[in-house]
């Protein structure tokens, strides 16, 4: 598992780098009443994104084909000036589904805080620590872990981004059966997630904030749980909207 999750986060940071560096000799730089001042040391947004009929499998067997919706919140903010860069970010996502071939309901909630550091000499990208708190039918789960957030170019008009967190040490307390009427697993759960989402920004013109369409894909996938299944996931394309801090 631990090979698996340096080989996507490695996999990750290459294609996101190839990429922006790409879209930088490309796009020109906004006029600078549609930007964030060059001069703030303060850089970050907030935004807003939806998932159309994700695929999840939640374990237990029962694979959730007829997923109705995902919907999610995120922010970030990070003093952009010195050769020493604190960050700090927030995700939060709501997974509604049902499962196969049935009628039962599957809502996954999950709320994760960031702190790290970023470096002049590789900017927009952080490294650090985090905390994951998951709720669902089964019960609640929490723990720490760590990762890497590349955030948007804000004065551009198109950016790609990117985070990868691995939480190695998930744990809580099994709730109640699931699908309704099964027997309890077990009074705990255990579970190693990694956490990803990449997407790009793009510009639009409008009024004094600046405000991006978001398209990008995120999700989730959990490894050899105790009283869950080996293998969860929880993913999708999404659609959104972020507004930049000036």
């Amino acid at each position: 598992m631990t090979i698996r999750a340096v080989m996507k986060l490695g996999v990750f940071v290459v294609a996101v780098w190839l990429a922006q560096g790409t879209s930088a000799l490309a796009q020109p730089t906004p006029a600078p009443d549609s930007s964030p001042a060059a001069s703030s040391p303060i850089q970050g947004d907030v935004g807003f994104d939806y998932i159309p009929g994700p695929a999840s499998d939640v374990g237990l067997g029962k694979i959730v084909t007829t997923t109705s919706n995902a919907y999610g919140a995120h922010g970030n903010i990070q003093y952009a000036k010195g050769q020493i860069l604190p960050h700090a970010a927030f995700d939060y996502r709501n997974w509604q589904s049902t499962v196969a071939g049935t009628t039962a309901a599957y809502t996954t909630t999950s709320v994760d805080g960031r702190l790290g550091v970023g470096f002049a000499f590789l900017p927009r990208t952080f490294i650090g620590v985090g905390y994951l708190s998951q709720s669902s039918p089964l019960g609640s789960m929490g723990g720490a872990g760590f990762g890497i957030d590349i955030v948007p170019k804000y004065d551009r008009w198109f950016s790609v981004y990117g985070s990868a967190w691995y939480y190695p040490w998930e744990s809580g307390t099994f709730s109640s059966g699931f699908p309704p009427g099964t027997p309890a697993p077990g009074p705990t759960l255990a579970q190693r997630i990694i956490k990803y989402r990449v997407g790009v920004t793009i510009g639009i013109p409008w009024g004094p904030v600046p405000v991006f369409l978001d398209l990008g894909a995120a999700g989730d996938t959990g490894k050899e749980g105790n009283n869950v299944s080996p293998n969860t996931s929880e993913g999708g394309f999404f659609v959104g909207l972020r507004a930049a801090l000036k």
